[in-house]
């Protein structure tokens, strides 16, 4: 496979085209992990917006989640403090489960047109794990959906860059970007727990998300 398919570029490759990630996620709740992936690789790859895209009806999901509106609600508080980083509904709005729609839809009607976006899809290394049954090749059209986006896998827990490296290659993709993000370790699960037991941190959320938790009684 073609070398690099698999690397790490030294650094972005500006076109003169608007840049935007697109980092998908249930959400359920936002926390500063995923704040964390959407700067720094805004920055890395120089990015110009990336768009957190709250799911409608997640995928590969248990039915105990949080309603879509509750947690893009979530979605928009704490991305509103930040520069470049968007909350999209565009979803909700349009009732999309699978990927692929999201990017078409992305593509054709943002305002510089097709032809001036690129597109970097973030996702995690599970999803490139060729064990894992639900692994980015079993996604509805998924030759289609990797043919319009880079993919940006991120190594997290137990896979490392290399591991991820070696999945990619094992699964046969081709211009996939493999970015480590410094570490910040802070789950879903782990903010539920700590909501429960009364022992939220600061570094876990934005005060915003966590003050509207608290309120509204989510995940008691």
């Amino acid at each position: 496979m073609d070398t690099k398919s698999v690397s790490v570029m030294a650094g972005p490759e500006r076109t003169g085209k608007i840049r935007i990630g697109v980092l998908g996620g249930t959400f359920d709740p936002i926390h500063n992990g995923h704040l964390h992936v959407a700067r720094h690789l805004r920055e890395k790859l120089a990015l110009d917006e990336v768009h957190l895209v709250t799911a409608a009806r997640p995928p590969h999901k248990l039915a105990n989640v949080l309603g879509a509106a509750n947690r893009h609600e979530m979605v928009e508080m704490a991305c509103a403090e930040e520069e470049g980083l968007i909350a999209s509904a565009i979803e909700l709005e349009n009732g999309f489960s699978f990927t692929v729609d999201t990017i078409r839809h992305m593509r054709a009607n943002h305002p510089a047109g097709a032809d001036n976006l690129e597109l970097f899809f973030i996702t995690s290394a599970e999803y490139v794990d060729p064990e894992n049954p639900h692994h980015i090749l079993t996604w509805t059209e998924a030759e289609e959906f990797l043919s319009l986006v880079t993919l940006v896998v991120t190594p997290r827990g137990h896979c490392d860059e290399n591991k991820t490296r070696a999945w990619v290659e094992a699964l046969g993709l081709e211009g996939v970007r493999v970015e480590d993000v410094p570490a910040l370790h802070v789950t879903s699960g782990m903010v539920k727990k700590a909501l429960r037991e009364g022992d939220l941190s600061d570094h876990m959320m934005p005060e915003a998300v966590a003050r509207l938790i608290k309120t509204r009684g989510y995940y008691r």
